[in-house]
């Protein structure tokens, strides 16, 4: 990660999961104020450092990105490449699976909180432009991809029993040398959403994004 903590009880609490601590005899912190506070932190250190690197951009084109760069998806991803899924302390049900994307993400957020606390705003703001620079410059270049359907997949194996996830091709339009694919996706024979993409795969992982998004709305 490249930061070392003088606290080490911040970063034990930054990796500790509610459900863990709930089953504790003893009072055990969890991360959840620190998902808070390293929540602001994220976007603060972020807006800044695009205020700085890049002067010549309009507000509404740096908001874009930040939004793209904190999202679940991309917070996830930088958690698992640190490690952090492995140790994160969770408790009950969620001990039989590895920790789905929002565990992963929140306490990543917690871990930047107890940076925060532990050595101060340069040393936040430092680290988060380590993890997220090269986010930011995919952003930027319309690079910035998601697999929504490991996302999708890995939801679906955490928090439901499903027969299986199927991608069928519904269509195939346009000139052979530019054509359109549409997919469904299905769940259990049940087809729940499509998508369209200049490739199957790409198809697939739209179908996928559709998906996943209506369960986020719906979890919200």
């Amino acid at each position: 990660m490249g930061y070392k903590f003088r606290q080490r009880s911040l970063l034990l609490a930054a990796v500790t999961h509610s459900s863990y601590a709930h089953e504790q005899a003893e009072d055990c912190e969890h991360n959840e104020r620190l998902e808070f506070l390293g929540d602001a932190t994220l976007e603060l250190a972020i807006s800044d450092y695009l205020y700085e690197q890049y002067p010549g951009e309009r507000e509404g084109r740096l908001s874009r990105v930040r939004a793209a760069v904190v999202r679940e998806p991309t917070l996830a991803a930088i958690a698992r490449r640190l490690g952090l899924d492995k140790q994160i302390r969770l408790g009950g049900a969620l001990r039989s699976g590895p920790p789905q994307a929002a565990i992963c993400a929140d306490c990543l957020e917690a871990v930047l909180g107890a940076v925060f606390l532990d050595g101060g705003w340069t040393a936040a703001r430092e680290l988060v432009v380590r993890l997220f620079r090269e986010p930011i410059e995919d952003a930027f270049a319309d690079r910035l991809i998601f697999d929504y359907k490991s996302l999708l997949q890995q939801h679906f194996q955490t928090y439901r029993t499903i027969e299986g996830i199927e991608y069928r091709q519904i269509s195939r339009t346009g000139p052979m040398q530019a054509p359109q694919f549409e997919v469904g996706l299905f769940v259990d024979g049940t087809e729940i959403s499509r998508g369209m993409g200049k490739t199957i795969k790409k198809a697939e992982q739209e179908a996928s994004r559709v998906a996943y998004m209506a369960i986020k709305e719906t979890e919200d």
